[in-house]
């Protein structure tokens, strides 16, 4: 699983204005906004020839943000869209097939109220 972790960080570092990316969650002094990354789960591609030759990992992202600042939240997740979605290439000796959004997108929300999160699915095809 950390070869799409790679990938997924690799690229939104290339992309994002949001300097800070974390895998799974972000330290509690982080600054904001910030994506956090997880691999929800994965599968693989099997053929009618046998085993398969390319991984398929579901990886949420979730952009968090001042509530107030809802707006810039939602456009970094477009942003984050037009930088992934469709996306192949190899990186580091790792080939990405493709990068799918997946759509999924949905809010959360700090205990407190003052941050928002948003959260989109994106499916990464990894070739072994």
């Amino acid at each position: 699983m950390a070869a799409v972790g790679k990938v997924i960080y690799s690229l939104l570092s290339a992309y994002t204005k949001i300097g800070d990316i974390y895998p799974v969650e972000a330290p509690q002094d982080a600054s904001l906004p910030y994506i956090v990354y997880s691999i929800v789960s994965s599968y693989p591609a099997n053929t009618k020839d046998g085993g398969s030759a390319i991984d398929v990992y579901r990886v949420q992202l979730t952009v968090w943000g001042k509530r107030s600042d809802m707006d810039s939240i939602y456009q970094e997740i477009a942003d984050i869209r037009n930088a992934l979605d469709q996306k192949s290439g190899t990186l580091n000796n790792i080939t990405y097939d493709k990068i799918i959004y997946d759509g999924g997108e949905s809010e959360t929300y700090s205990l407190d109220g003052d941050l928002m999160g948003v959260n989109v699915d994106y499916l990464v095809r990894i070739k072994l």
